[in-house]
């Protein structure tokens, strides 16, 4: 069942934002006072509350399915129905569209704003790649299906 890997998912993910929180807890108060290590201590704390809330939030939602069978069921029904899956892989083609034309827009930008060359290079590269994964899958699936 889908419920049991995302319920897994989930406490890894609580186990992981509570090994991250305890690392910048420890780095808060036994490390170097640099700034270096203020924001390792800053990142380390947020991604451990974070995935914290994350995971909580989430093994929260499963408890409220398995207390009602009826939407339990309506849910697993959708997520196997095709017509659902066609429509998400349909938002999320477009969507990756979107993103890519924004990217280009972004270079654009960088280019208008004198940027570092790299920063320009690095939005191209990503753009056309973004094309390269598109044949490359295309053709993978024109092969399994």
């Amino acid at each position: 069942m889908k419920i049991k890997q995302d319920e897994k998912l989930n406490k890894a993910m609580v186990i992981f934002g509570v090994i991250i929180l305890t690392v910048g807890l420890i780095i808060l108060v036994a490390g170097p006072s640099s700034d270096v290590w203020d924001r390792a201590s800053s990142l380390c704390t947020g991604l451990g509350f974070g995935a914290i809330c994350g995971g909580l939030g989430g093994l929260y939602g499963i408890r409220k399915l398995r207390k009602d069978p009826v939407k339990f069921k309506q849910i697993e029904v959708e997520r196997k129905d095709e017509r659902n899956t066609f429509i998400k892989c349909k938002a999320k083609a477009m969507s990756g569209e979107i993103i890519n034309w924004m990217v280009i827009i972004i270079a654009y930008v960088c280019i208008v704003m004198n940027s570092p060359s790299w920063t320009t290079m690095s939005l191209i590269s990503i753009f056309i790649l973004k094309y390269i994964f598109e044949i490359i899958l295309a053709n993978r699936y024109a092969k399994k299906f």
